[in-house]
């Protein structure tokens, strides 16, 4: 029964990243036209706690429901499912979780799905995309940051 609460909640978390990040997230841009990707840092957060398997599940939801609000859903989903899947094994390494460091391995997560994602599908813009790309980087891992304790307390201490 505890599954099916899990799952829900999940799911619950994404469809509200997806709203912010379709509401606000669009909206807001900084420096290089970077703006925080809500669904990715919420995919990011659930990576850092989560087994190899499910943390491509995660980056699966995030690339489905940022690709296809968006268009090009092939080269988000597997941008986001690759990097989240990888991504968890190298959260597993033996290092403290101190705040910093998962907010260093979210930053990592996002960076690296969205350079896998410009490799996908190039933009004009190289040096642009890759600059607002590492902004965007840092500004989602704090999002990510922030959602990372309710990640914890959803899925408990222990992998998922």
């Amino acid at each position: 029964m505890k599954a099916v609460g899990t799952v829900a909640a999940t799911l619950i978390l994404f469809w509200i990243m997806t709203v912010l990040d379709r509401g606000a997230g669009l909206r807001l841009s900084f420096v290089f036209g970077a703006r925080p990707e809500f669904v990715l840092a919420l995919a990011a957060a659930l990576t850092v706690v989560s087994r190899p398997a499910a943390a491509a599940a995660f980056g699966f939801l995030a690339g489905l429901a940022t690709g296809a609000l968006s268009g090009n859903i092939s080269a988000y989903i597997i941008s986001a499912a690759v990097t989240c899947f990888v991504g968890s094994y190298l959260t597993k390494l033996p290092i403290e979780q101190r705040w910093w460091v998962v907010y260093l391995e979210m930053a990592g997560i996002i960076l690296a799905s969205r350079l896998l994602f410009m490799i996908m599908a190039p933009s004009n813009r190289l040096a642009e995309y890759v600059a607002a790309s590492a902004f965007s980087a840092l500004l989602s891992a704090g999002i990510g940051l922030a959602v990372y304790p309710l990640a914890r307390k959803i899925f408990g201490s222990k992998e998922i």
